[in-house]
């Protein structure tokens, strides 16, 4: 319960280089409102899980509103 060793395959720690990239459409016209974003974040040098574990992220999202 108190060994100082790591067994899994998980190493300690590992330095990622990590670039965000975005898009974005708004529209605007006699009070409706619509937004569509996306994000993406590609991980380079990612070894933290082994090989074929990428840390790569993304998202998504769409918006819709009107205005008083």
């Amino acid at each position: 319960m108190n060994d100082s060793y790591n067994t899994s395959d998980i190493d300690d720690e590992d330095d990622v280089l990590e670039i965000p990239l975005g898009l974005g459409v708004s529209y605007h016209r006699m009070g409706f409102l619509g937004d569509v974003r996306g994000t993406v974040r590609p991980a380079f040098d990612s070894e933290l899980m082994g090989a074929g574990n990428e840390l790569h992220t993304w998202a998504a999202e769409a918006r819709l509103g009107f205005e008083l």
